[in-house]
Formats: C-alpha cells, sequence, structure tokens
C-alpha cells in the first residue's frame, strides 16, 4: 500500500532536523551602495547596518598589493575599484550560507574577486568570468562562519543595489 503523504512527512522530518536549511536561501540583509558618502582610503561609513570602509589592496589582489585608489559614483553606478578593496565588517554574524555581490569587471576574467574571512583566516573566494558585462560573484564560506567580506579590483565596479548576505 502506497502512503498518500510520503513526501509530505519526509519534509516534515527533514525539516526538523536540519531546521537552519529550510532557510539558507533567505537574505538576511542587503547593502546597497547607491548612497555612498564622500569617504577616504580607511574612513569607516555606515550602510545598511553595516560598517563599511575602502582599504588598500593585498597580496592575492589584482595589483599584488598596496594600493586604494576608488571612486563613489550615483544611484545603480555603486562604487569603481581601481585598484582597491571594498570592505563590510559582518561583526560576528554566524551561519551566512553564501554572499552575493554585482559587479562589472573591466580589467579582465580573474580581476575582480571577492572574499569571506573569519578571525582574519579566508574561508571563502571567487573571481569573475566575464568581462565588460555584469555578473554575480557567490562567495560560500567553509564552515558557514564569516565575519569580514572583501571585493577587490584593479578596474571594476561595485553596483548600486550590490551586496545579499544570506
Amino acid at each position: 500500500m502506497k502512503c498518500r503523504y510520503g513526501s509530505i512527512s519526509v519534509l516534515l522530518i527533514l525539516f526538523l532536523l536540519f531546521p537552519g536549511a529550510a532557510r539558507s536561501q533567505e537574505v538576511i540583509t542587503t547593502i546597497h551602495l547607491d548612497n555612498v558618502p564622500d569617504v577616504v582610503c580607511g574612513e569607516v561609513w555606515v550602510q545598511d547596518g553595516v560598517n563599511m570602509y575602502f582599504t588598500q589592496t593585498v597580496q592575492e589582489d589584482c595589483d599584488g598589493g598596496g594600493n586604494c585608489s576608488f571612486g563613489i559614483g550615483s544611484g545603480a553606478e555603486g562604487v569603481w575599484l581601481y585598484p582597491a578593496r571594498l570592505v563590510a565588517d559582518l561583526g560576528q554574524t554566524y551561519a551566512i550560507t553564501k554572499i552575493e555581490v554585482d559587479v562589472n569587471d573591466y580589467c579582465g576574467i580573474g580581476c575582480t574577486k571577492a572574499f569571506l574571512y573569519n578571525d582574519g583566516v579566508m574561508v571563502g573566494s571567487t573571481a569573475n568570468t566575464t568581462a565588460s558585462v555584469p555578473e554575480v560573484l557567490t562567495v560560500v564560506p567553509s564552515g558557514g562562519i564569516a565575519d569580514l567580506f572583501a571585493v577587490s579590483s584593479c578596474e571594476g565596479q561595485v553596483l548600486g543595489s550590490t551586496i545579499r548576505i544570506y
């Protein structure tokens, strides 16, 4: 005899055993870069409840490190990195399943990169696979824990409504 409610029972059991799985694709917060204040390298501002700042590139970036040149666009244009790093300090945000950032790269495949860190250790990274067209970079942290997110480029945009944290 076939159970009429078998599929529902299996889903209910999975939900009870893995409650985080049901919300793993919910957006926790979105950081919009459509109204960034006029700041200098290293100056912190709060954007959508998250501490943000531009900083110098590091060794794993496209230029090998040491530069902080950026531009602040208007509206959907977001911010420009040439070269620089844009950092979002996530505090002690745990159980992150992924972070997405909308970018447009103008320096070539692999030049615009996104990173996740936990306590100074890189726990996830990715790079662009196209150039001169908007692309979504998705970073998944190993272990699900991250306290810092960074995106870098030698010539690229982080677009206006851009960073989604899941």
